[in-house]
């Protein structure tokens, strides 16, 4: 589980030509807030990858989504569901730490600065590549609306395959285990 944030600023904020084709693209001067995208990856749920849109990264937002991610799995209640975690700050405090265990979730915090251990990461990496391709074509000769913004992040989420989610949890098993490992024998000092 991790989270990514776009911004409407993904390209120049003024009006520019491509070079190969000449084409004009506005930015608008406006500039609209960014969005958080809060994702999970796992065999138990639909389509091995679910997602979540959000304002910012905060505690409130994480604890919802987690509600998100047990109502949405295909497993018991009582079975554990194990959450590979940065320390963000909205993952590791007091009342994110109630939700979890209210929810079953056992959180798995990877070392500091260790991002290559969440297999999300690569995941966000292909979201961020259509992301910037459907915005360069979305604003041709005209300006972005925060509707539109928000669209195109939805579609972009919404095409990544099952496979490609899949093939992702599956890829970094050693990583994990050793992130499991390192959990719980933290646990047992």
């Amino acid at each position: 589980m991790d989270e990514t944030s776009t911004t409407s600023w993904i390209v120049r904020h003024k009006t520019y030509r491509k070079q190969h084709d000449g084409t004009k693209i506005v930015v608008p001067a406006r500039r609209f807030g960014g969005c958080t995208v809060f994702g999970c990856i796992g065999k138990f749920l639909p389509s091995n990858f679910i997602y979540m849109l959000a304002e910012s990264t905060n505690t409130q937002d994480f604890r919802s989504f987690c509600t998100d991610i047990r109502e949405k799995a295909r497993l018991s209640e009582e079975t554990t569901i194990y959450m590979v975690l940065d320390n963000a700050s909205a993952h590791d405090n007091p009342k994110s730490r109630k939700k979890l265990r209210q929810l079953n979730i056992m959180p798995l915090f990877m070392p500091p600065y260790s991002p290559e251990l969440n297999s999300i990461e690569h995941l966000w990496s292909v979201f961020k590549n259509s992301l910037n391709v459907q915005l360069s074509r979305s604003m041709m000769e005209q300006s972005i609306t925060k509707a539109q913004w928000m669209a195109i992040i939805t579609n972009c989420l919404d095409a990544i395959p099952p496979e490609t989610a899949g093939s992702l949890i599956t890829s970094n098993r050693r990583a994990m285990a050793d992130v499991l490992d390192s959990n719980l024998e933290a646990r047992r000092h």
